[in-house]
């Protein structure tokens, strides 16, 4: 059920094309160091990059200036706050909203208008005011264990009322954020790198990077950066990477790589002004023109 599932997703947000593609990656990027070495990957690599920036920028090439689907984003983790009021989850199926333009009131909505996005731990008026990030920066500028946080004492009670299908015991969650301590010492260590520069530097697929162990091919690789939307004024609203977002304003660090998902079709004309007036103010989603 799960792969027919996957099947259908893919050719419901992509068509045969992407589905074809998908089925390349999951054949030959797989989880064996071996498997990036071999032609089949190093041709992946070559004509993958290429593909999907076709693919996802059909919607943006209808603009006088269209911005690469795929380009990274380099902002101050402060800069993101609010958060987009598309659809709750906005994050879900995320790698198939690359390229997106949306018109309407999304990025004015309250995502806490919905009663499922008011209980989550990673939502509030702010970012920096949700439960998650509290929880983050209690724990690693005060030395709070992770069991006295509220984030740990809320996820635990959602495994004991059965509300998780992962982490589903109390050694899961333990393993969890053991997992997010060796995350934060890593960026610490070795600053806050971007997922194709972490792909660079190792042979294997990062382990545990989704419960599935699917491979982590091109558009895995983007959609698991920090993701904002951009509403028509140029606000950048959280959609995920809600650890990582965390971490990085925990610790300070001065920039963070993002990709954005959907821009509001305001927004793209706002884009197509500064383009041809070849007087661009200083916003992350200008630096192209």
């Amino acid at each position: 059920m799960k792969i027919q599932r996957w099947l259908r997703e893919n050719l419901d947000h992509g068509g045969s094309d992407l589905l074809a593609i998908r089925l390349y990656e999951r054949a030959f990027i797989g989880t064996s160091p071996l498997n990036f070495v071999t032609p089949a990957a190093n041709l992946y690599w070559r004509l993958a990059p290429s593909y999907y920036r076709w693919k996802f920028g059909q919607n943006l090439r209808q603009y006088e200036y269209p911005p690469d689907p795929f380009k990274i984003l380099w902002v101050c983790p402060d800069q993101i706050e609010k958060y987009t009021g598309r659809q709750f989850p906005p994050w879900e199926h995320r790698e198939y909203h690359f390229g997106r333009v949306e018109n309407g009131e999304w990025d004015r909505q309250d995502p806490r208008d919905n009663p499922k996005a008011a209980q989550s731990a990673s939502i509030a008026d702010r970012f920096s005011n949700s439960v998650l990030y509290q929880s983050f920066k209690n724990h690693f500028r005060s030395g709070m264990p992770w069991e006295e946080t509220e984030l740990y004492q809320r996820v635990r009670d959602r495994i004991d009322n059965e509300s998780y299908d992962w982490p589903t015991s109390e050694r899961d969650l333990r393993e969890r954020y053991e997992s997010l301590d060796a995350l934060y010492e890593e960026i610490i260590k070795n600053g806050y790198m971007t997922q194709m520069d972490l792909r660079k530097q190792s042979d294997t697929v990062d382990p545990g990077f989704n419960n599935s162990g699917d491979p982590k091919g091109f558009l895995e690789r983007f959609s698991h950066e920090i993701a904002v939307d951009i509403g028509r004024d140029g606000e950048l609203l959280f959609v995920d990477g809600r650890h990582r977002l965390a971490i990085a304003k925990v610790a300070e660090i001065p920039q963070v790589p993002i990709v954005v998902l959907v821009r509001h079709e305001k927004w793209m004309e706002n884009r197509n002004r500064a383009g041809r007036k070849k007087k661009v103010t200083s916003h992350p989603d200008l630096d192209d023109l």
